[in-house]
C-alpha cells in the first residue's frame, strides 16, 4: 500500500476515533441513542470490546454478539482499493444485512444494551422544552381558542 493511499485511508479512521474519545468525555456515548433514544446497530461494540480487552469474552458476546465484525470490517475499508469492487460490496451488505438483523432481533427480544425510548431522546426532549407536552399540541387549534 502506497503511503498517499495509506494515509488516504488514516485520514477518515483518526477522525472516527477523534468523535469517539469527544463522545466517551462527554458521556454521550452513541449520538444515535443520544439524539433519537432509540439505540443504533452497533450499540454495545464499545463495551464489548473492552469486555473481551479484558478477558471477559462471555460478556463481550452478551453486550454485542457481533462485535469481531468489526475486525474483518475494518479489514474490508483498510484493503477495499485492492480487493474487487464487487467481493468489498458484497462483503459489505452481507455485514449490514447481518448487523441490522441483529439489531432487530435485540429490540424486538428485549435487552439491556439495546433500547427504544424516544421519549429520553434530545429530540423529544428539545421539542418538549419549546413548545411543551405533545398532548397539548395534538389538540385541535379550534378547541384551544
Amino acid at each position: 500500500m502506497k503511503a498517499k493511499e495509506l494515509l488516504k485511508k488514516l485520514v477518515p479512521l483518526l477522525l472516527f476515533l477523534a468523535a469517539v474519545i469527544v463522545l466517551a468525555l462527554t458521556k454521550i456515548g452513541c449520538p444515535i441513542r443520544f439524539l433519537t433514544g432509540v439505540s443504533c446497530p452497533g450499540c454495545g461494540m464499545t463495551r464489548a470490546w473492552a469486555h473481551a480487552l479484558t478477558g471477559h469474552f462471555s460478556d463481550a458476546f452478551l453486550t454485542h454478539p457481533l462485535f469481531l465484525l468489526a475486525v474483518p470490517a475494518f479489514l474490508l475499508f483498510l484493503f477495499s482499493g485492492r480487493l474487487p469492487k464487487k467481493a468489498v460490496r458484497t462483503a459489505a451488505v452481507l455485514m449490514i444485512v447481518l448487523l441490522l438483523s441483529v439489531w432487530l432481533f435485540r429490540m424486538i427480544r428485549g435487552s439491556d444494551v439495546v433500547m427504544f425510548r424516544p421519549s429520553e431522546g434530545f429530540f423529544v426532549r428539545a421539542f418538549r422544552a419549546l413548545f411543551g407536552p405533545v398532548s397539548e399540541l395534538s389538540r385541535p387549534f379550534f378547541e384551544s381558542v
